[in-house]
Protein backbone atom coordinates (compact mmCIF):
# COMPACT_ATOMS: atom_id res chain seq x y z
CA UNK A 1 0.00 0.00 0.00
CA UNK A 2 1.73 3.07 -1.27
CA UNK A 3 1.16 6.38 1.05
CA UNK A 4 -1.95 8.59 -0.29
CA UNK A 5 -0.81 11.24 -2.67
CA UNK A 6 -0.96 14.62 -0.36
CA UNK A 7 0.99 13.19 2.26
CA UNK A 8 4.24 11.95 0.06
CA UNK A 9 7.26 13.80 0.92
CA UNK A 10 8.25 17.33 -1.28
CA UNK A 11 12.27 16.28 -0.74
CA UNK A 12 11.55 12.94 -2.92
CA UNK A 13 8.78 13.89 -5.50
CA UNK A 14 7.36 10.58 -7.17
CA UNK A 15 7.90 8.46 -4.41
CA UNK A 16 4.88 6.17 -3.44
CA UNK A 17 6.63 4.95 -0.01
CA UNK A 18 8.09 8.41 1.64
CA UNK A 19 5.11 10.36 3.53
CA UNK A 20 6.00 13.94 4.49
CA UNK A 21 6.82 12.55 7.75
CA UNK A 22 9.28 10.36 6.96
CA UNK A 23 10.87 12.86 4.15
CA UNK A 24 11.35 15.15 6.91
CA UNK A 25 13.14 12.50 9.44
CA UNK A 26 15.25 11.20 6.84
CA UNK A 27 16.43 15.01 5.48
CA UNK A 28 17.42 15.31 9.24
CA UNK A 29 19.79 12.59 8.98
CA UNK A 30 21.48 13.74 5.93
CA UNK A 31 24.62 15.95 6.04
CA UNK A 32 24.56 19.50 5.36
CA UNK A 33 25.82 19.07 1.53
CA UNK A 34 22.28 17.44 0.56
CA UNK A 35 20.18 18.64 3.58
CA UNK A 36 16.87 20.36 2.45
CA UNK A 37 17.77 19.54 -0.97
CA UNK A 38 15.10 17.93 -3.96
CA UNK A 39 16.03 14.59 -4.21
CA UNK A 40 15.27 12.81 -8.13
CA UNK A 41 13.68 9.10 -8.21
CA UNK A 42 15.63 6.97 -10.61
CA UNK A 43 13.67 4.04 -10.67
CA UNK A 44 10.24 2.64 -8.99
CA UNK A 45 8.93 -1.10 -8.83
CA UNK A 46 5.67 0.53 -9.43
CA UNK A 47 6.64 2.10 -13.16
CA UNK A 48 9.90 0.45 -14.13
CA UNK A 49 10.59 -3.10 -15.24
CA UNK A 50 11.00 -4.49 -11.51
CA UNK A 51 11.60 -8.52 -13.43
CA UNK A 52 15.81 -8.10 -13.22
CA UNK A 53 18.17 -6.04 -11.83
CA UNK A 54 19.40 -4.35 -14.76
CA UNK A 55 16.80 -1.49 -15.13
CA UNK A 56 17.58 -0.47 -11.68
CA UNK A 57 21.43 -0.33 -12.43
CA UNK A 58 21.06 1.11 -15.87
CA UNK A 59 19.19 4.08 -14.75
CA UNK A 60 20.47 4.35 -11.07
CA UNK A 61 24.02 3.58 -11.37
CA UNK A 62 25.54 7.09 -12.60
CA UNK A 63 24.39 8.97 -9.20
CA UNK A 64 27.20 9.02 -6.66
CA UNK A 65 24.48 9.41 -3.76
CA UNK A 66 21.80 7.12 -3.45
CA UNK A 67 18.66 6.59 -1.39
CA UNK A 68 17.19 3.11 -1.65
CA UNK A 69 13.57 2.51 0.26
CA UNK A 70 11.56 -0.60 -0.53
CA UNK A 71 8.78 -2.30 1.25
CA UNK A 72 8.71 -6.01 1.91
CA UNK A 73 5.75 -8.06 1.61
CA UNK A 74 5.47 -8.22 5.65
CA UNK A 75 5.07 -4.19 4.78
CA UNK A 76 7.65 -3.66 6.57
CA UNK A 77 9.53 -0.37 4.76
CA UNK A 78 13.55 -0.41 5.03
CA UNK A 79 16.12 1.22 3.03
CA UNK A 80 19.70 2.12 2.76
CA UNK A 81 21.87 5.28 2.11
CA UNK A 82 25.31 5.02 -0.04
CA UNK A 83 27.30 8.36 -0.40
CA UNK A 84 29.53 6.71 -3.38
CA UNK A 85 28.57 4.28 -6.20
CA UNK A 86 26.46 1.68 -5.46
CA UNK A 87 29.55 -1.10 -6.43
CA UNK A 88 32.61 0.54 -5.49
CA UNK A 89 34.65 -1.71 -3.14
CA UNK A 90 35.22 0.75 -0.72
CA UNK A 91 32.04 2.61 0.21
CA UNK A 92 30.38 4.35 3.51
CA UNK A 93 26.65 2.50 3.66
CA UNK A 94 23.58 2.52 6.27
CA UNK A 95 20.96 0.13 6.23
CA UNK A 96 18.83 0.14 8.95
CA UNK A 97 14.71 0.03 9.21
CA UNK A 98 13.22 3.27 8.82
CA UNK A 99 9.82 2.53 10.04
CA UNK A 100 7.97 -0.80 10.52
CA UNK A 101 5.25 -1.65 9.13
CA UNK A 102 3.91 0.81 7.10
CA UNK A 103 5.16 3.92 5.73
CA UNK A 104 7.81 6.32 7.05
Amino acid sequence: VDCAEDDRSPYFPGSRLITKAGGDNLNGWMKAKVKGKQWSLCFSSFTDDATTPSTFHKQCDQYDTTLTVARNSLNYTFGGYVRLPPYATICRALLSALAAPAGL
